[in-house]
């Protein structure tokens, strides 16, 4: 008894006094060390209980389940308050995580995607560091359908964006000069065998972080509004399987490629050379973004996720 209660008064002293560990050993004539054993072993059998009072709104919690249930790196999730919108957090988000990681002497790799945009914008105005040797790698090249003419949309091809983010660096930039997709799985390999394409395609297969966009396989995804394909185009490869689009690559819902003409006729880095790039950042969120999300995570062809609330929520619902 005099023992349990020996233990209840260092809790006490520890956790309601504060006292430090040092003073509790004196005053319990006991070593340090023996203290802080007692405190551990409280804990692990359930007498100590530490509960945080989160803020409302706080998304930590769902963080470490994202992080826990898919094995990543980091989870980011964004919350929506009254003066912002979802965008808005999501992309403050990713514009946060790309300045507190991208540091000298590194390889930044980039994709083409509106949420891409959206970061490399919101990152435009909080950038206030200077990092020396930082290079900045498209990972595919940019549509070239001479039908296409929605401006806005255009801006979101990888070498805009490259050359927007190495502005904001000061970084050299390097672009992968070529169309998005060929007419055939020989031309493509044509085009990546050129000096010019092969060395991008080599330093984008040595990125030290790659931000890259998750799109959907429907008649709303970025590559059927780009005109790279037509919405029937994209309805077969919903039936080959197909959950999910990065780098222009449509992948099934293990995270593998599909056997399909875009992947055959794509001209850039495969997801195979993506996911040996140390940290892969997904920026992504939405209800019909979930099952590409989760696919993405799963095959780990990311290891960080950028996220909203609503969005998070749905990914560990099962």
């Amino acid at each position: 008894m005099d023992k349990e209660k020996n233990i209840f008064k260092i809790l006490d002293m520890y956790y309601n006094e504060e006292m430090s560990q040092d003073k509790i050993a004196k005053s319990m004539g006991i070593s340090r060390p023996a203290v802080s054993r007692l405190i551990k072993k409280a804990k692990d059998d359930g007498l100590v209980k530490v509960v945080i009072n989160y803020p409302v709104g706080s998304s930590i919690e769902l963080e470490k389940k994202l992080q826990e249930k898919y094995g990543l790196k980091e989870a980011i999730v964004s919350v929506k308050d009254d003066n912002t919108t979802v965008e808005y957090g999501v992309f403050t988000a990713g514009a946060e995580f790309m300045k507190r990681n991208i540091t000298d002497n590194m390889t930044v790799g980039i994709t083409w995607s509106r949420s891409i945009k959206g970061v490399v914008e919101r990152f435009q105005n909080i950038w206030d560091k200077s990092c020396s040797n930082v290079s900045v790698v498209s990972f595919i090249g940019s549509s070239g359908n001479p039908d296409y003419s929605d401006e806005e949309f255009m801006m979101t091809y990888s070498n805009i964006i490259a050359y927007k983010l190495g502005e904001i660096l000061r970084a050299k930039t390097l672009h992968m000069f070529a169309p998005m997709k060929v007419s055939s799985e020989e031309i493509r390999k044509i085009f990546e065998n050129e000096s010019q394409i092969a060395s991008v395609l080599e330093k984008a297969k040595h990125s030290d972080i790659a931000i890259i966009g998750i799109g959907d396989v429907s008649k709303d995804s970025s590559i059927v509004r780009a005109g790279i394909m037509t919405e029937g185009e994209m309805e077969t490869l919903r039936n080959l399987g197909g959950e999910g689009e990065v780098i222009s690559r449509i992948f099934d819902k293990n995270g593998k490629d599909i056997d399909c003409e875009l992947n055959r006729r794509t001209v850039g880095l495969e997801i195979d050379d993506l996911k040996k790039v140390p940290i892969r950042v997904g920026i992504s969120y939405g209800e019909n973004k979930v099952s590409a999300i989760r696919s993405a995570m799963v095959g780990e062809i990311i290891n960080v996720l950028i996220t909203d609330d609503n969005t998070a929520i749905e990914l560990l619902k099962d």
